[in-house]
């Protein structure tokens, strides 16, 4: 009732600021100057200071009803809500060191009668003595009569520019729709795309793995090999060193042999010696005996070494053979491994005469690179046994024919 009662007044805002006379360093201003409580949304107070030069420094700037308290103030520690605050009230302002460009703006929503009256705005600061001062702006909010046709006609105003707006806006989102379902429909076409990309590198990605898997395991066999050809030539070596220590073993025996025989013969030279100062004549011929067996000695001690040398020159080249065979084996642990796959994805019926070289170009996996699509030839990097897996598929011209060869080499 109270409500439909002031949408039958306007108010009107009478500014009656003073400063005692100080100019216009502090204004407080209304907006709108005039308005109905019916159809205005906010009444805006803002109390604005742009001090002079013999301001040094602003303390505070507050707002409120004449004789009340203060509804806001703000100071240097920022923006405060005052006892008369209420909660259609909003507040904002700024205060600097500077004393300029300072303000401190109140909105009133939905102003209605109790929000008229005379309102002030209060400023406390310093001068340039470091003297406190206050200053004051006022202004007058009333209610006066006003014709209800102006009422109904700004209404009236105001449903035709809504509507205008709202036809505008239905327009504009029928449009965003429209864009929106285009969108949409080329990201579902874009997203088919894609699923069948991925179906398709799924089905590569599985036969690449499957391909890998073959390639695994026939280097685990390789592998399994190059085990038993390791241990082989491990056991081999252990025999030769066997036969090594054997032939070092019968050489220091033998050289024993020898140095027993020379000892005794020593020993005999010095008997001889002996007897030769008694019986020379019988000496001598004994010295002449004893140097045939000498000589007999010598040449069976030439025989011995000749047999010993010919037997080490047959283990250095048992040794030899041995090496020759580790550093074949040597290379071949050094070689990449070799194996590839191409294939011939062409559906353009193509004629094969006889004699004609078939170039796989599409390349599944080469390992060594041994392997030349442009003209399809392997190159083998070592002697060795190598498997090669062919599968091709051939239709006749008139299609009555068609044969799979799936073949292995």
């Amino acid at each position: 009732m109270a409500h439909s009662i002031l949408s039958l007044f306007t108010v009107v805002a009478v500014v009656i600021g003073y400063s005692i006379g100080l100019g216009s360093a502090l204004r407080l201003e209304v907006s709108p100057e005039s308005f109905n409580t019916m159809v205005t949304d906010q009444l805006d107070l803002t109390c604005i200071s742009n001090g002079p030069a013999w301001i040094r420094s602003i303390v505070t700037l507050e707002i409120m009803k004449k004789g009340d308290h203060p509804i806001a103030v703000i100071s240097s520690n920022g923006l405060a809500k005052g006892d008369k605050w209420k909660g259609n009230i909003e507040a904002q302002g700024n205060l600097t060191k500077d004393s300029i460009n300072n303000f401190l703006k109140l909105t009133i929503k939905k102003p209605g009668e109790e929000d008229t009256g005379t309102y002030v705005c209060l400023m406390y600061y310093l001068d340039e003595n470091f003297q406190f001062h206050e200053m004051k702006a006022e202004v007058n909010v009333t209610v006066e009569n006003e014709d209800i046709t102006v009422i109904v006609k700004y209404l009236l105003e105001k449903i035709t520019t809504l509507e205008k707006n709202g036809q505008e806006k239905e327009k504009s989102m029928q449009e965003e729709v429209t864009k929106l379902k285009e969108t949409i429909s080329t990201q579902k076409v874009k997203l088919a795309e894609q699923d069948t990309r991925l179906m398709e590198q799924e089905k590569k990605l599985k036969e690449q793995k499957n391909e890998t898997e073959k390639v695994s395991s026939r280097f685990d066999l390789l592998g399994d090999m190059e085990k038993k050809k390791t241990k082989s030539i491990k056991d081999s070596i252990d025999k030769v060193s066997s036969r090594i220590e054997l032939l070092e073993d019968l050489e220091k025996t033998q050289n024993q042999s020898i140095k027993d025989s020379m000892d005794n013969v020593s020993s005999r030279i010095d008997l001889l010696e002996d007897l030769e100062k008694t019986q020379s004549q019988s000496m001598k011929d004994s010295m002449n005996k004893v140097s045939s067996r000498f000589d007999l000695l010598e040449d069976l001690e030439k025989k011995q070494s000749r047999s010993m040398k010919n037997y080490m020159d047959k283990v250095i080249e048992d040794i030899g053979h041995l090496q020759n065979q580790s550093s074949r084996f040597q290379e071949y642990m050094d070689l990449s491994p070799v194996a590839f796959s191409y294939g011939y994805n062409k559906n353009d019926n193509t004629k094969v005469i006889t004699g004609q070289t078939l170039l796989f170009t599409d390349r599944i996996m080469d390992l060594g690179g041994q392997f030349n699509p442009s003209t399809g030839t392997f190159t083998a990097p070592i002697k060795g046994i190598y498997v090669f897996h062919l599968v091709v598929r051939a239709s006749s011209p008139d299609g009555k024919i068609d044969v799979l060869c799936h073949c292995v080499v």
